[in-house]
C-alpha cells in the first residue's frame, strides 16, 4: 500500500505537501519545494507592493 502525501498549499506554481512541512519541524534541510514557495511568496508581496505604490503615485499625479 502506498502512503499519500496529502497536498497541504497550492500557491500559484508551488505545491507543498504535508511531508515538505514536517522538514521544518525537524532539524533537516529544506527542499526545493519550499524553497520555491518561499520565492513565489516573496515575489508575490513585492509585486503587489509594487503595484500598490503605482496606483498611489498615479493617484496623486491626477489632478483632474
Amino acid at each position: 500500500m502506498m502512503s499519500v502525501d496529502a497536498v497541504v498549499l497550492d500557491y500559484h506554481d508551488c505545491l507543498l505537501r504535508s511531508s515538505d512541512l514536517m522538514l521544518l519541524n525537524e532539524s533537516q534541510w529544506i527542499n526545493d519545494n519550499l524553497i520555491g514557495f518561499a520565492f513565489e511568496y516573496v515575489i508575490s508581496l513585492l509585486l503587489t507592493g509594487m503595484l500598490n505604490y503605482a496606483g498611489e503615485v498615479g493617484d496623486a499625479g491626477d489632478h483632474r
